[in-house]
C-alpha cells in the first residue's frame, strides 16, 4: 500500500484530513518495514509527500509533518553548522529556526554574510563534538562534502547533506 500511495498519489479516504490521518498511521505502523525494506530515502519521501499533502490543502499539521521528517533524521542533541549560504539555505534556516533547531554558524566558500549573520570559511571554524554541519545547497553539495572528506569530516557522523533529509 505504501508504495501505491506515494508513486501514485493514491488516497485512503476523500476525506482530506482522514486520507492523512490513514497515511500516516500506515506510515508509523510500518515505520521499521519501510526503513529495513526501502530504506532512509524511500522513508522520507513518504514524509515529504505527506508535506506535499499539507501544503496544497493549507491543512495546519505542515509544522508536524516537517517536524517529523527532519527531526527523525537530525543527529540528536547536535547543535547545527549550516554550509552553503544560499538560496536553498534561506529556506532550510527559516524550518530549522521554525522547529527550534540550534543553528551555531554559517559557512560558505565565497559568502561573507548572511541574513545578517557572519559567515565564516571552513578554515576559520573549529567544530565542537556536539555540532553537525548540514549541507544546505543542492547545486554544490558533492563538492562542499568532498572539501569537508579532505578536512577529515566523516559524513553522517560530522555532517550530512540536507538532501539526504529533504529532497
Amino acid at each position: 500500500m505504501f508504495v501505491y500511495n506515494l508513486h501514485n498519489e493514491g488516497q485512503i479516504s476523500s476525506d482530506m484530513n482522514k486520507d492523512m490521518e490513514g497515511y500516516e498511521y500506515i506510515l508509523d505502523k510500518y515505520r521499521e518495514d519501510i526503513l529495513s525494506i526501502c530504506g532512509v530515502i524511500s522513508w522520507n519521501r513518504h514524509i515529504v509527500s505527506l508535506v506535499r499533502k499539507a501544503i496544497d490543502r493549507r491543512n495546519d499539521m505542515i509544522e508536524h509533518y516537517v517536524n517529523k521528517l527532519i527531526l527523525n533524521n537530525l543527529p540528536s542533541g547536535k547543535k547545527i553548522i549550516l554550509f552553503g549560504c544560499g538560496l536553498d539555505c534561506s529556506w532550510i534556516d527559516v524550518i530549522l529556526r521554525t522547529i527550534g533547531v540550534e543553528i551555531v554558524a554559517y559557512v560558505d566558500n565565497s559568502a561573507k554574510q548572511f541574513n545578517n549573520n557572519i559567515v565564516y570559511n571552513l578554515d576559520e571554524i573549529r567544530k565542537e563534538e556536539n555540532e553537525v554541519f548540514i549541507i544546505a545547497t543542492r547545486n554544490y553539495q558533492d563538492d562542499i562534502a568532498k572539501q569537508l572528506d579532505d578536512s577529515g569530516y566523516k559524513r553522517n557522523i560530522d555532517y550530512i547533506k540536507f538532501s539526504d533529509i529533504f529532497w
